[in-house]
């Protein structure tokens, strides 16, 4: 979602356009109905955005229930969770989705069902918008911390690597990028130390861990 007017060299927007919109996603409501389809075929039981109540969300998300309502209000993309599947059966379930042109992504707290698109792609459209506007090239930082952000980082000039709450980091991204700078902290607290330092462009050469709240990072 991108506000009217900020790329104006890329395209123009009506006066009563709120937002200029790039629409990468299916529409909900078919992600909804495939995801059932695909359980029921697959003989999976999941369990959806679309089936939870907002304080079930809250509760899993750390979101406030007002919060948890607003994150169910959804254009495209459902977060949802595998019930009592074996891994046999959450491959079988991914193998299904591929074949029928979606995507299935393992994120921090939920599995992601989505079309055939990922945040690297979406992160790519929006770095050739800047590229264009400003006509000069950019540099660019991403931060993530599960399996589903791994093209993101891998697309992006300094990607730094997020701990999970517990203070493990995303085996996905961690064997395809060993490299990969690593905050010290989880949470707000370890991104935003994480975001200053990589603005103030420290190395990154080999595994890193971003300072603690307690040491300098100037």
């Amino acid at each position: 979602m991108i506000p009217a007017g900020y790329f104006p060299a890329i395209g123009p927007s009506s006066g009563k356009a709120k937002h200029y919109t790039l629409v990468l996603g299916r529409p909900y409501d078919e992600l909804v109905r495939e995801l059932r389809a695909i359980a029921r075929q697959t003989g999976v039981e999941v369990r959806g955005f679309h089936q939870m109540t907002a304080d079930e969300v809250a509760r899993t998300t750390g979101l406030t229930v007002k919060e948890a309502r607003m994150a169910q209000q959804r254009e495209t993309g459902e977060p949802f969770i595998f019930r009592k599947a074996t891994p046999a059966r959450i491959r079988a379930f991914r193998r299904t989705a591929r074949e029928r042109g979606y995507s299935v992504q393992k994120g921090g707290r939920f599995w992601h069902f989505s079309g055939d698109h990922d945040k690297g792609l979406a992160l790519s459209a929006l770095i050739g918008f800047y590229r264009v506007a400003w006509g000069t090239p950019i540099r660019t930082i991403a931060l993530g911390d599960s399996g589903n952000d791994l093209l993101m980082l891998q697309l992006v000039d300094r990607p730094v690597l997020m701990p999970k709450p517990d203070g493990t980091f995303a085996q996905e991204v961690t064997s395809q990028m060993p490299d990969i700078l690593r905050a010290k902290q989880p949470g707000s607290t370890g991104w935003g130390l994480a975001l200053l330092q990589a603005l103030r462009g420290n190395g990154r050469s080999g595994p890193k861990r971003l300072p603690s709240r307690k040491r300098s990072i100037g």
